[in-house]
């Protein structure tokens, strides 16, 4: 799984809502501060969803150490993972997730959690899968892909497209591919290096730590969902027992080179990101624009900076911009900060208005033609609400 790439939930509440109106919403896996007391509430509202999990969880357990002829500590990994899985969940469930429990496109996340986490626990033992158990795990491994779909398809229809949805089928995913990638190794097809498959959205993460321009968000990339599933793929085709090593061999080395290639162009973007971040900041201090334009509106949270710029504070346009484009109190967004940089440029003063054209330019080549065409179009509808031409 690559860097950013949202699996099937996206991160942007759905198209359509004028930027002012979006919910805000939080990261999943981003580290927050957990009181003893909004631990029990998140704790409360998940409960439910994840003590209905245990049932498909023990059923797809109880076939799999069946079939297999497991030992019962397997059980014990098992239920170790998905302990893990819940307290990750817990831990990064934001209070104001817009629906009961963890909502019906979470929960059918969650199910297929449950499908893979006794196929993952496989690669706990170290033992090399007989022909049935890797026919076992290609079954169950492809039932779970396939439902990767269902989850998006529900949070589209429910209206209930939220960041967490997005990253916590992401990182299912990932963990997915990892557990799959050592399984080919036990397997004997391939060697230790395989790993490298699973590994490689991990060591992205690790590298953010140190080079905290890495950490930075990625923009959503056709390129990397496509490459995301073709990983997925490989990996069950490889434990194929039909499949005779040279194949497996020359298939994961492949789909290793596809995923480098991939990383490396968005190390390339964030780096190059960051570079364009300084020369915007630079020229803008430069130009006599580094001071507040109007006293406090740094201090402001985005929705009091919303208010303000429904309220007739066009100094607020430009600021609103800058939060979304530079993640400042609120997910990145480059069509909310697009939109505001548009309204920024129509109403703002030359040298506010010179300004916001600037970092329309330099938002241009990460965007789609839709993404900058919605934006126009969402700055189009907050202007007929709130800036009507007179009649």
């Amino acid at each position: 799984m690559e860097p950013g790439s949202d699996g099937v939930q996206t991160e942007r509440p759905a198209a359509g809502w004028p930027a002012a109106s979006r919910p805000h919403v939080s990261t999943v896996m981003d580290a927050q501060v957990v009181t003893p007391r909004t631990g029990r509430r998140k704790l409360r509202r998940a409960a439910g969803d994840l003590a209905l999990g245990l049932v498909p969880l023990s059923a797809a357990a109880a076939a799999t150490w069946w079939l297999l002829g497991l030992p019962t500590a397997y059980f014990a990994d098992v239920a170790g993972l998905y302990a893990l899985m819940a307290a990750l969940i817990v831990r990064a469930l934001p209070e104001d997730l817009p629906a009961p429990g963890l909502g019906a496109a979470n929960r059918v996340t969650l199910f297929r959690a449950t499908l893979f986490l006794p196929i993952c626990a496989l690669a706990i033992g170290g033992a090399t899968p007989d022909d049935t158990a890797r026919w076992w795990i290609v079954g169950v491994g492809t039932v779970a892909m396939v439902l990767d779909g269902v989850d998006g398809y529900v949070a589209r229809r429910s209206r209930r497209l939220t960041q967490f949805g997005g990253r916590f089928d992401m990182e299912l995913d990932a963990f997915l591919l990892l557990g799959l990638s050592v399984l080919v190794w036990w397997s004997g097809q391939v060697g230790a290096w395989v790993i490298s498959i699973g590994l490689a959205r991990y060591l992205f993460v690790a590298a953010g730590w140190i080079w905290p321009s890495l950490a930075a968000d990625l923009p959503d990339s056709f390129r990397r969902k496509a490459i995301c599933v073709v990983q997925g793929v490989v990996v069950l085709t490889c434990l194929g027992p039909i499949i005779p090593e040279s194949v497996a061999v020359a298939a994961a080395a492949a789909a290793l080179a596809l995923l480098v290639w991939s990383f490396g162009v968005d190390i390339l973007w964030l780096r190059r990101a960051t570079v364009r971040a300084v020369i915007v900041v630079a020229l803008a201090f430069a130009a006599g624009c580094g001071d507040a334009p109007a006293g406090d509106l740094p201090s402001m949270s985005v929705a009091e900076l919303t208010a303000r710029a429904e309220e007739g504070d066009n100094d607020a346009l430009f600021e609103l911009g800058w939060r979304y484009h530079a993640a400042d109190g609120v997910g990145r967004d480059t069509i909310s900060a697009y939109m505001w940089f548009v309204l920024a440029a129509e109403f703002d003063t030359t040298e506010e208005r010179y300004q916001a054209e600037r970092m329309q330019l330099v938002l241009d080549p990460d965007m789609f033609r839709h993404e900058i065409a919605e934006a126009h179009r969402l700055a189009l509808i907050w202007k007929l609400e709130h800036r009507p031409a007179p009649r």
